[in-house]
């Protein structure tokens, strides 16, 4: 077991990035009027592993967060902070 709780922390840190991704996406298709399937295909991976990392299943790849971030017109940062609309509603 983990004395000082460090993997608790990480998995709380991990959780919340998982988080603040499936919140953006979710804002970023309904402002954009695409859909998540589009956003799969722009960043070269398929729709179910798309969608398993959405569902917190699937890790997010370092690689596959630059290039949504790139796609989606922001930094990484803000791809990975919740939005303000989803912490209100939370």
């Amino acid at each position: 077991s983990d004395l000082l709780g460090v993997s608790e922390v990480a998995d709380t840190k991990e959780e919340r990035a998982m988080e603040a991704i499936k919140a953006n996406i979710d804002n970023y298709v309904d402002e954009h009027a695409t859909t998540k399937d589009a956003l799969a295909k722009a960043i070269h991976i398929s729709r179910s592993s798309f969608y398993d990392k959405l569902k917190g299943k699937r890790p997010w790849m370092l690689e596959e967060v630059i290039n949504l971030a790139a796609f989606m017109g922001c930094s990484v940062n803000d791809l990975l902070t919740v939005p303000e609309s989803a912490t209100a509603t939370a």
